[in-house]
């Protein structure tokens, strides 16, 4: 517990124990009665602590939104581009090389003073197409904007 200075004076730090190893901490006494109606009055010196103190909010809820139940469930599919990051870098640095680090619709490249961003596009769909996802021929260099055009849906996470 804390060791407060008084009930006239709300203000300043109040000296605490770390509910998980004991540590002494220096904490606001305002967030110490906070209006937390799971924790109160719990003070920890650092996340690590927190974490091994606090019990997870779905522990014991078995099923409760896992698995199939989730709203956000896919077929137990997940998103397979970041399982390949190592393969997909390559793919895109074979196909930057092979068409010079140039633009294949426009013909932009980078030069001193202007800057081109490029992406590799896959010419037959990513998801539709798995047997050639890493084969470069499979692959075109294009500039952001080239992209853009040539792919509407790549438009919709520019800003």
């Amino acid at each position: 517990m804390c060791n407060k200075k008084g009930n006239a004076w709300k203000g300043g730090k109040t000296r605490c124990n770390c509910k998980s190893c004991g540590k002494f901490v220096y904490k606001y006494s305002h967030r110490l009665n906070s209006n937390n109606t799971k924790y109160p009055n719990e003070v920890f010196c650092s996340r690590k602590c927190t974490n091994k103190k606090r019990e997870a909010w779905n522990k014991g809820k078995i099923g409760y939104l896992a698995g199939e139940k989730h709203y956000n469930w896919n077929g137990g599919k997940s998103r397979e581009k970041h399982n390949h990051r190592g393969k997909y870098y390559e793919w895109m640095m074979k196909v930057f090389e092979r068409d010079e680090w140039t633009c294949q619709r426009c013909n932009a490249k980078s030069k001193k003073g202007k800057k081109v961003y490029l992406e590799a596009h896959h010419i037959k769909s990513w998801a539709k197409f798995k047997k050639l996802r890493f084969t470069v021929s499979n692959g075109i260099t294009y500039c952001l904007d080239c992209h853009c055009i040539v792919d509407p849906y790549r438009a919709r996470f520019i800003k």
